[in-house]
């Protein structure tokens, strides 16, 4: 049996993993999100936009990375 600071640490973890809501992507952690100049789509991160829009199940007409000094603003919900 474990002992009350094993439990004590496991909650206090817990409680940290609902803290963070799972916000952001595998790139970043934040609670914001950019619309992309180039597209007018929303995404996790610049790098989220670049893998989604240069997948190879996209037409390559339409393939296109981000123009990062174009993104004036993040929406953060």
């Amino acid at each position: 049996m474990g002992s009350s600071h094993e439990s004590a640490s496991v909650e206090f973890a817990s409680l940290m993993e609902l803290g963070s809501g799972n916000y952001g992507c595998s790139h970043y952690r934040r609670r914001c999100k950019i619309r992309a100049p180039c597209c007018g789509e929303v995404f996790d991160c610049r790098h989220c936009h670049n893998e989604a829009k240069n997948s190879l199940e996209i037409d390559a007409l339409d393939r296109h990375d981000i123009p990062r000094h174009e993104v004036e603003k993040d929406e953060c919900h």
